[in-house]
């Protein structure tokens, strides 16, 4: 087994191996990978071969190399590039949470250029910051920097996404209201930002501005709510720190916790959704469970009262939950019968009334809206809510301030992944796709206007569109099944040659 090295394959450097028969050296094999990732799972697995030699057949435990690298689809190169997210915007943008360097309000989605080369794959909105997940698992940030919930080391603000400081490859992340919580490949939790009642984990109050680890080990995901945080661990056990007003922790008391305890009575949770002051959780059977303040009505419970623990909705006794989110006062939820296998959206606590006026009910209420939609998600901001349909090509949004849910105008044509609602703004996630000519009319990196002459070109990663000047480099990119050199813009290649 030798790596790569000639001039000739320079840009194969750590990608790409070859594998040499020992019984007739004229014999080998290529390898290029599509990452760097894949190449050190092909390593590594080789070494422990040559080592240790092939398992025994009777061996189960060990995993097929098969089924630790990611097939590549046998789609065309450009459709390839729908893996990772364009991100739109719209909503409040007064302390930069936009991204989008204003800090004005959006009444329609705006695109956010300076996501477009991080590659997205998740964005999650908080009261007033945002904070976005590339390819590669590093953190961007932008919006209100008080109390160091940008993660950035400081607190001032940032009217552009920066990236934030972690030693480990993120996976998923969770907004409060003034903190943050990121899930590790490894299993690792880190949190940053406002620690005001402990709900950072870490075992002391006070603020911290850059992520720092919390003591407890394979996280799979994460909740942060307005002064308290949840953990799901390997085993599907729940655990929860911070603010123990209203019984928010889910543990039949009313105090503080400044590290992570067991909820206990709640057992195979799969999902946990916090509200600024309650909870909820589904488990793997698809029961629904709410806990925290419930004077709104926002439990479901059928009244008005605080739930120091967990407790079933038994109104959807008959009921799977498909996807569940919670707002300040408010709880938002997709519920599929297990009979009819039909999908219905209820909500409870303070929903829209007749006339406009919003109101407060404990149990919950089928969306009439949506009787003819067949919607897959919802999320829940402070006091509004958005829904995506099942196929992708419309999402919903609604208020207190409004009846009927509208539809949001400007995504036309989009493919539609996900939405994240924060307190005043919201993010929707599209297919990663080439811009349509129309959608800009300056080079996306110099600015200058596109004429006769000074031409269009795609960048074949980021789907950019930009002038010849800033596009004149090439580079491979064989996860998208370009192995000789295309054409790339100037902030594509640098972070190429930085990988």
């Amino acid at each position: 087994m030798f790596l790569k090295r000639s001039k000739k394959h320079v840009y194969l450097k750590n990608m790409a191996f070859s594998l040499v028969s020992k019984e007739d050296p004229q014999k080998s094999l290529d390898v290029v990978c599509k990452d760097k990732q894949e190449y050190e799972i092909w390593i590594s697995a080789l070494k422990y071969l040559i080592v240790a030699g092939p398992p025994p057949e009777s061996s189960s435990s060990l995993p097929k190399l098969a089924d630790l690298i990611t097939p590549v689809e046998t789609k065309t190169m450009r459709d390839n590039i729908h893996v990772a997210n364009d991100v739109f915007m719209v909503g409040d943008g007064a302390w930069g949470q936009l991204g989008n360097g204003c800090d004005t309000f959006i009444s329609e989605p705006v695109f956010i250029k300076s996501l477009l080369n991080a590659q997205v794959m998740q964005v999650v909105l908080g009261d007033k910051h945002t904070v976005a997940i590339d390819k590669d698992g590093d953190l961007w940030s932008c919006g209100y920097g008080g109390s160091g919930r940008l993660g950035v080391g400081h607190t001032a603000h940032s009217l552009v996404p920066i990236r934030v400081p972690c030693l480990e490859v993120i996976v998923s992340v969770s907004c409060g209201g003034m903190h943050s919580l990121a899930v590790s490949r490894s299993g690792g939790l880190f949190a940053w930002g406002s620690n005001l009642r402990g709900q950072l984990g870490i075992d002391h109050v006070g603020d911290v501005t850059t992520p720092c680890s919390v003591s407890i080990s394979q996280v799979v995901a994460a909740s942060a709510g307005a002064f308290h945080s949840f953990a799901i661990v390997n085993d599907k056990s729940l655990y929860s720190w911070g603010a123990g007003d209203y019984g928010t922790l889910g543990r039949n008391y009313l105090d503080d916790s400044l590290v992570p305890c067991l909820v206990r009575g709640l057992e195979d949770v799969s999902i946990i959704v916090s509200g600024s002051f309650h909870a909820v959780a589904v488990d793997t059977k698809g029961c629904l469970y709410t806990w925290g303040f419930g004077s709104s009505g926002c439990l479901g419970h059928g009244n008005f009262d605080i739930c120091a623990v967990p407790k079933p909705v038994s109104w959807f006794k008959d009921m799977d939950a498909i996807s569940v989110a919670a707002g300040v006062a408010h709880t938002v939820t997709v519920m599929r019968d297990r009979k009819t296998m039909e999908s219905r959206v209820y909500s409870f606590g303070a929903i829209n009334g007749p006339q406009s006026a919003s109101r407060n009910v404990p149990v919950p209420t089928l969306m009439t809206q949506f009787r003819d939609e067949n919607i897959r998600q919802v999320s829940c901001g402070a006091f509004h809510s958005a829904a995506i349909t099942n196929s992708g090509d419309k999402i919903y949004i609604w208020d207190v301030a409004h009846e009927l849910p509208l539809v949001i105008n400007g995504l036309e044509g989009k493919v539609i992944r996900s939405v994240n609602c924060g307190g005043s703004h919201t993010c929707v996630m599209v297919a990663k796709e080439w811009l349509r000519d129309s959608e800009t009319l300056s080079c996306m990196a110099c600015l200058q206007d596109f004429t006769f002459v000074h031409r269009r070109h795609h960048c074949r990663r980021c789907g950019g569109i930009f002038c010849a000047k800033c596009t004149c480099r090439r580079h491979p990119l064989l996860y998208l099944g370009h192995i000789d050199p295309v054409r790339v813009c100037d902030p594509c290649f640098d972070h190429l040659v930085r990988e």
